[in-house]
């Protein structure tokens, strides 16, 4: 036995080796960090475990939920109009709505309607095999954020459903899935879940799965059916109706799950493996569910953009669980009558539909408001949408919007604009200083521009702005686009939340913007109708989809049409109230009353529609008309103060031509239309009318030159101008001349004055020319009569210089001869016009004669015009010797409009890598030549119109310079400066 010294002398030594032995080192290391982790637990674990508990759901909401017999999710979530007296629609697949609650045990209502054994096991075996052994949850897929277990599942689709997935929502979803099981059992869980999961196709709980798919309830369905549930719970997109072949392999997966953990017999697995299933047959097969298939489905469309707006706050699939009240912006009954007047107007359209209205809406009053169609024809696959919103508040009162195969909502579906578009021409060419009294041809196209044609054919020569787009006259618009440039005119469509790919045509006003749908190109009439301001509701982007970019630059949410006032469960409790609207300006009020007063002017629509006619209903109304050259797409959108109200017809898939006459009828219905449901629309609302905005004034121009009156104008109207815009030039279309009645040549003063008469004359541009000789417009002669033959010339007395017919300005000497005898005097005077009434004498009068000589100066600075100029001899006996010439006095210098580019413009050469710079000269008497010099270059120079050039775009500061010379030498000159990226 060791002695006491070598038992000491051991344990020393031990110690030293396990000292210095690496195992005793690392487990010396492993000690302290554990200290620390420890340390640091009892430091941060408090403010960990109080992060991932901050406002956590309490489990005792879901018996709430799912428990019979008042469970919130039990009762389907259902769209009401605005008064909530209508359902608009239920979402709960229709096969499913005679779903029970089903229990595993009798329930305390005494209900026998029992989960069937096969059912729950194949659930198990699918999602939960170890569902009677753990606690609720586990730890796989803690990082993955799927929830392993049935207790989990209920946590996040009834409680967490709003969470992002994050490791915090996991741990907080297996903290409550523990909670749930420890409190209501294991049972009550495999009950709740069976009686709420997802099934697909909006089918929520096992019974309604069964009724769908089988036609049959939960406690009827066999092995094999109940296989096939237990794998659509697992994912619901992969159901027997969208994905048969699928579900039918997961199917053996489940039923192979059922054997290995012993939940059936290989009996009863192979039987139901071969069993022929048989699926309860539907209309579509293969094809998703469709809102149109839901029940009390109202207004489609309508339901389908409330939802998507929904989604911004509520996720669909909680919206789509049930339980909700959403209170929608649509007025029930606007929406019966916009149904049944559309229902009537097709009917008289197409012989194969039959006038009804909705069930319960009684006689349609609006039909009854509907014009007569003076040359109806069949027309077949006709659609009809239709749009009614409150300017105001941008809120969306009806829409009737159901396409051919229930595929889409009609009113999303996009359809060629034509010439609906047309008046964002209009507005883009009045923020550049035009306005509706600005003169525009309709005349057919120049060689070089594109080939297009007014709707009818004709032409109509000069006009104002006003009447050109009042009557949709496409040629003016042309000459508009051409010379704005279509990247100005998207950028003002841009304004009114009108996209359009950077890559579209743009060649023509009908092709300058892409299909659009009905609600969208009614929102931006919205704005005209709401006097230059947008309202309605802004959604911002959930959390975690916002662009960083985006953020950082506050990029304003797009407003949208306003669909839902309030959403809130049976019990009261309010989720969101978008009661309010959210406005934002787009132009000024200006411009827009600008607008409005043009598309409002009924005179200015009879030319082309006649009086009385559809756009008409008895009060102010702004309307425009929209179609295509085929009248395949035909529209009508109008505006009062309180409501807008916007019509499309066609056909969903135009044929290559229309039945003869279709052309004519598809207008006229669609303009019916609209006027029916706007006259019943308004039949409560006083009337009312835009407010005049301070910076709009108004002034009487002469038609159609949209300048000052003279007395040889035709017609004078009354237009509407933005304050410092008027006129200030006088008409100089229309000229008043006096002829030589019998010689037709231009009359003077040599003419005898019972063959002189005022014949009044449109003066036509070189460009109209060749339409006004076809339409058969006179146009002044150019030849004057001169001095009669029979009259002797006067040798003794005469003007030689100024030669007859000069032009001349400023200080001018006159020079001639005055050899008559017995000469008492003679004297210059000169008097303005052919025919002058009144004479005015140039210096004094003189004793002497004058051989070849000068005779005196005449000062013509401040005259301008064709004037007589006089030598009158007076000899002792007081008889007269005269000479007279007709001279043309010019000292006003040419007027320089600059077209194209404009003061300040940025142009891209992605959109326009080329462009014509063009300006417009005009004269009293005539240019001589007009110079254009770019960045102090001379680039061309013309003498005679058109004044434009092509040029291609070079990036840079630039400055074009124009020079104007006249026939009399006098100059004028315009400097514009542009950039190009």
């Amino acid at each position: 036995m060791p002695a006491t010294t070598q038992i000491i002398s051991m344990r020393q030594q031990r110690r030293l080796r396990a000292r210095n032995h690496p195992a005793g080192c690392l487990g010396l290391l492993v000690a302290v960090l554990l200290s620390l982790l420890l340390a640091l637990v009892g430091i941060f674990g408090p403010l960990v475990y109080s992060n991932i508990t901050q406002n956590l759901p309490s489990v005792e909401e879901i018996p709430g939920l799912i428990e019979a017999p008042n469970g919130l999710l039990l009762r389907p979530t259902r769209l009401y109009d605005r008064e909530g007296q209508h359902v608009l629609l239920e979402l709960q697949n229709p096969a499913a709505r005679d779903r029970q609650y089903l229990r595993l045990e009798v329930g305390d209502d005494g209900s026998q309607r029992r989960l069937p054994e096969d059912l729950i096991n194949a659930t198990l075996a699918a999602s939960d095999p170890n569902f009677w052994e753990h606690s609720g949850f586990s730890t796989q897929g803690l990082f993955d954020g799927t929830p392993p277990t049935l207790a989990q599942r209920l946590v996040s689709d009834l409680l967490l459903e709003d969470e992002s997935p994050s490791l915090r929502r996991a741990i907080r979803e297996r903290l409550l899935a523990a909670q749930l099981t420890r409190t209501y059992g294991r049972e009550k869980v495999l009950e709740w879940y069976l009686n709420s999961a997802n099934y697909g196709r909006l089918a929520y709980g096992a019974d309604a799965a069964a009724l769908l798919y089988f036609a049959k309830p939960a406690t009827d369905l066999d092995l094999a059916e109940a296989a096939i549930l237990a794998g659509v719970a697992d994912d619901p997109g992969l159901n027997p109706f969208d994905a048969p072949q699928s579900t039918l392999e997961r199917q053996k997966r489940v039923l192979q799950d059922m054997l290995r953990f012993r939940l059936t017999s290989p009996q009863a697995a192979a039987s139901a493996a071969q069993q022929n299933i048989h699926f309860r047959p539907i209309e579509r097969p293969g094809q998703a569910l469709q809102i149109t298939d839901l029940e009390a489905n109202i207004a489609p469309g309508f339901a389908q953009m409330a939802l998507e707006q929904l989604e911004n706050y509520i996720p669909r699939s909680r919206l789509e669980r049930g339980g909700l009240n959403i209170l929608t912006t649509l007025d029930y009954d606007l929406q019966q009558q916009a149904q049944c007047a559309a229902a009537e107007q097709l009917a008289r359209l197409e012989p194969t539909q039959v006038s009804s209205s909705v069930e319960g809406a009684g006689d349609c009053d609006a039909a009854l408001l509907l014009p007569r169609l003076q040359t109806p024809q069949p027309i077949g696959n006709l659609q009809a949408n239709l749009v009614i919103t409150e300017p105001q508040t941008g809120q969306i009162l009806a829409m009737l919007d159901q396409s051919p195969d229930g595929s889409q909502a009609a009113s999303m579906l996009a359809h060629p604009t034509g010439s609906l578009g047309t008046p964002f021409i209009y507005l883009t060419a009045f923020t550049r200083g035009l306005s509706p009294a600005s003169l525009v041809w309709d005349i057919p196209a120049q060689p070089g521009e594109p080939e297009w044609s007014n709707f009818d054919g004709e032409y109509r020569g000069p006009m104002r702005s006003r009447i050109a787009l009042a009557n949709d006259y496409l040629m003016p618009a042309e000459k508009l686009l051409a010379q704005i440039g279509k990247g100005n005119i998207w950028r003002t469509a841009e304004q009114f939340g009108l996209s359009t790919p950077a890559n579209a045509a743009g060649n023509s006003s009908l092709t300058l913007f892409r299909p659009m749908n009905l609600v969208e190109i009614s929102q931006a009439y919205g704005v005209l109708a709401n006097q230059g301001i947008l309202a309605g509701h802004a959604f911002s982007l959930l959390s975690g989809e916002q662009d960083g970019s985006a953020a950082q630059n506050q990029i304003p949410a797009p407003i949208q049409p306003a669909t839902v006032l309030r959403v809130e469960d049976s019990t009261g409790k309010i989720w969101l109230d978008r009661s309010t609207w959210q406005t934002r300006p787009i132009i000024s009020p200006e411009l827009t009353y600008l607008m409005t007063d043009v598309l409002s002017d009924e005179t200015a629509r009879w030319p082309s529609l006649g009086h009385p006619n559809p756009l008409e209903i008895g009060r102010p109304v702004a309307a425009k008309i929209g179609q295509t050259p085929d009248s395949s797409s035909n529209w009508v959108i109008g505006y009062t103060p309180d409501l807008l109200i916007g019509v499309w017809l066609g056909q969903a898939e135009p044929p290559a031509s229309l039945v003869e006459g279709a052309q004519g009828t598809l207008p006229q219905a669609t303009a019916g239309l609209w006027h029916a449901i706007t006259q019943y629309a308004h039949q409560k609302l006083p009337s009312q009318n835009w407010p005049v905005p301070k910076g709009v004034t108004n002034l009487k121009v002469c038609d159609p030159s949209g300048m000052l009156p003279t007395k040889d104008c035709p017609k004078i109207a009354e237009e509407v101008f933005l304050s410092g815009n008027e006129p200030i030039q006088t008409d100089r279309l229309y000229r008043s001349t006096p002829i030589n009645r019998k010689s037709g040549r231009l009359a003077t003063i040599f003419t005898p004055l019972d063959l002189v008469e005022q014949r009044p004359y449109l003066i036509v541009p070189p460009e109209a020319a060749e339409w006004a000789k076809q339409e058969g417009f006179a146009t002044p002669p150019e030849v004057y009569d001169t001095l009669p033959s029979s009259i002797p010339s006067q040798r003794d007395v005469h003007i030689s210089s100024p030669q007859a017919f000069a032009i001349l300005r400023g200080q001018t000497p006159i020079s001639g001869t005055v050899a008559v005898k017995n000469l008492d005097f003679f004297r210059l005077q000169a008097g303005q016009g052919l025919n002058p009434q009144a004479w005015l004498q140039i210096g004094e009068d003189h004793t002497q004669t004058v051989t070849d000589g000068l005779l005196g100066e005449w000062d013509t600075s401040k005259l301008n015009g064709v004037y007589a100029l006089q030598l009158i001899a007076v000899q002792d006996d007081q008889s007269v010797v005269r000479d007279t010439i007709l001279v043309t006095i010019d000292n006003q210098p040419p007027e320089i409009e600059l077209g194209s580019p404009f003061q300040g413009e940025v142009i891209s050469t992605s959109e326009r890598p080329s462009m014509v710079l063009w300006v417009e000269v005009s004269d009293d008497l005539g240019v001589a030549r007009v110079e254009f010099y770019l960045d102090d270059d001379l680039l061309a120079t013309f003498v005679q119109p058109p004044y434009g050039i092509s040029w291609n775009c070079i990036p840079g500061e630039h400055t074009l310079r124009v020079l104007a010379v006249d026939q009399a030498g006098n100059t004028s000159d315009e400097t514009v400066r542009f950039s190009v990226e």
